[in-house]
């Protein structure tokens, strides 16, 4: 099988459980649905990430990060990117990527690790 098979087999996955999650929380129609996690990290990181709920067609297309080291904080905007395993996302110039698999989210920029983080907290959000 394909990386590029295996990712759309995983990324469909993944999208089938949130579309199962979607008819169990009453959602307002101005705003999406999503699911933010605080997490903690090595390296003195604080990550929030905010993943969207999947548009009409069932894409999840978007996830934002804030990055906060030493009292500064970056936010971004990254996409889905192709991932053996675990979902990945990063920046449209794939200089920043935020990879989640089995509990476990790594930073990266460009072909090195920076972080790897834990969650601390979950909340969805109609």
């Amino acid at each position: 099988m394909s990386k590029s098979s295996l990712f759309y087999l995983i990324f469909s996955l993944v999208l089938l459980s949130c579309k199962a999650q979607e008819h169990s929380v009453v959602r307002s129609e101005t705003r999406p649905a999503e699911n933010r996690l605080v997490l903690v990290c090595d390296n003195g990181y604080e990550i929030s990430a905010i993943y969207y709920a999947p548009d009409s067609e069932g894409v999840l297309s978007k996830l934002s990060l804030k990055i906060n080291k030493a009292g500064k904080t970056d936010s971004v905007e990254m996409i889905p990117a192709i991932a053996a395993s675990g979902a990945k996302f990063e920046t449209p110039d794939g200089q920043l990527s935020f990879w989640e698999h089995q509990g476990e989210f790594t930073l990266g920029k460009g072909d090195k690790n920076v972080s790897v983080c834990r969650q601390a907290t979950k909340k969805t959000t109609p």
